[in-house]
């Protein structure tokens, strides 16, 4: 097969006694299928070398269950095809694993710039006027568009996804630039807007699958981890992409949960991350600096930034409890109990945005278990607390009561978003086929006409909500990402 042709390359250094040396191919079995003809006894080293290179190809790449080495070694050695981008860019960054993924060149951005700037310039005035209509509290108005992926689909699990806060018009079209990254060794730029959802640009890393990716808060750059303890960044402006030499000297042999503290009009924002000690790093997104490390005494399975208190990072536990750190002091502000938990799964926190209503003021923490059961606490000042506050009380002691308890799912809970509008909710698990519910914020109920038992969401292993557009993502394990629009964010 001509598809399976590898391209040959010039020898670096050929050795003259190669064709001096005897090998016998007759007495060793192992060596008996490297025979042309029956009655072959002994060939020199130079055949020998050139036929042992032949059964591999051969055994390799005309084996139907070894097509994926194929592809991956043309994405390493050949262009990519830019035909069916619709004369998109396509941008292949491949690091050299001598230079220890060091290597990296400029990509081209001027699309992407373009969502950087829209968000600039309209994030000052972008307040959800008060004559818009609510969201239904009893049944979703939602509808299945492209897949978000249909352009690159990642043929592998889609372990991140996430979309922009910017917003760019095209044609009369709202679209939203969405990230999605995976074991495909890949992030992929997407501009969504439900018909084309054509790709902008895709980044391949040699030899390390992106476990999780990030936009900042300054909507700039992409954060991305992989394995062992590298930290990449993707400047969208600049186009080029940095290894983080490391953190404070540490020498951890990886870091997980990865979380941006995202609010607009922050002076100074954070990111947080965990090692495997149950320590917790928060940087500073700028900088890339430590500012303040903690200690728990259990593992760490999510962190999730204050709603409300910008200095503030709160923590989970395999053990079922809560953590809120102080990031200026560095002490541990309260130690809680999740509410019925036994061991805390996932964890996702709302903030402010100004696509908000005036009437919502409530901010939200979400806790996913390993039981299927989500609580859902409110900060806002519009709750109405159970019981009176003591004087020794703290501020944070909304934590212990949840404002709704969800119980529609019966195994672990492994990914949860919440709308920039912070009127609707969802949560998923991967363990179970089809299982991904929308909850409504104002009323705690799960709506009950999406997904029916038609919708074909497989194992889902991430999603995100849009800003505009009214998208909602849905990433699986069969390397889709599915899109639906809800109509009432349109």
């Amino acid at each position: 097969m001509d598809v399976h042709k590898i391209q040959k390359k010039s020898k670096v250094w050929c050795d003259s006694d190669d064709e001096n040396v005897e090998i016998d191919i007759s007495e060793n079995l192992k060596l008996r299928k490297l025979r042309k003809v029956d009655g072959e006894k002994s060939i020199d080293g130079k055949e020998y070398s050139e036929r042992l290179r032949e059964f591999h190809n051969n055994k390799v790449f005309k084996t139907k269950s070894n097509e994926w080495i194929y592809k991956a070694r043309k994405e390493m050695f050949e262009p990519a095809n830019q035909d069916n981008l619709s004369q998109e860019i396509v941008d292949e960054v491949k690091s050299d694993t001598k230079a220890d993924f060091e290597a990296s060149r400029e990509i081209k951005t001027g699309k992407i710039y373009r969502y950087i700037q829209d968000y600039k310039i309209t994030r000052n005035n972008r307040l959800i006027k008060n004559g818009q209509r609510l969201i239904n509290r009893s049944k979703i108005d939602i509808k299945r568009l492209t897949n978000a992926n249909v352009q690159s689909p990642s043929g592998c699990v889609v372990k991140s996804l996430e979309f922009h806060k910017g917003q760019h018009i095209e044609n009369g079209n709202n679209t939203s630039l969405l990230s999605v990254s995976g074991w495909d060794k890949k992030i992929k730029l997407f501009s969504v807007d439900g018909v084309e959802n054509k790709l902008i640009s895709s980044l391949f890393f040699d030899n390390f699958p992106i476990y999780e990716s990030k936009f900042t808060n300054s909507t700039e750059e992409i954060m991305f981890l992989g394995p062992r303890s590298r930290i990449g960044v993707f400047d969208l402006l600049e186009g080029k992409i940095n290894f983080l030499p490391g953190i404070a000297g540490r020498k951890d042999k990886r870091y997980w949960n990865l979380t941006i503290q995202k609010s607009e009009g922050l002076d100074r924002s954070y990111i947080g991350l965990s090692t495997s000690n149950g320590t917790i790093l928060v940087l500073d997104e700028q900088t890339k600096q430590l500012v303040r490390s903690f200690k728990m005494n259990e593992s760490v399975t999510g962190l999730a930034f204050h709603p409300i208190e910008n200095d503030q990072i709160i923590s989970t536990s395999n053990t079922g409890e809560i953590y809120i750190w102080d990031i200026n002091t560095g002490r541990c502000r309260e130690r809680i109990v999740d509410y019925g938990s036994l061991c805390i799964t996932s964890i996702v926190s709302s903030y402010r945005s100004k696509v908000q209503r005036k009437s919502v003021s409530s901010s939200y923490v979400m806790t996913g278990s390993t039981t299927g059961y989500v609580n859902i606490y409110s900060l806002g000042d519009d709750i109405q607390r159970i019981g009176e506050k003591s004087e020794n009380q703290s501020k944070n002691s909304e934590f212990k009561i949840p404002k709704y308890i969800i119980n529609n799912i019966c195994t672990s809970i492994t990914s949860m978003a919440i709308h920039p509008r912070n009127e609707i909710a969802a949560i998923s698990t991967k363990w179970t086929k089809d299982s991904l519910k929308l909850i409504n914020l104002y009323t705690g109920h799960v709506y009950s006409n999406w997904p029916t038992a038609r919708t074909p969401l497989k194992y889902v292993t991430s999603m995100d909500f849009s800003e505009y557009g009214g998208y909602l993502a849905a990433g699986n394990d069969k390397g889709d990402v599915l899109l639906y629009r809800i109509n009432e964010y349109i």
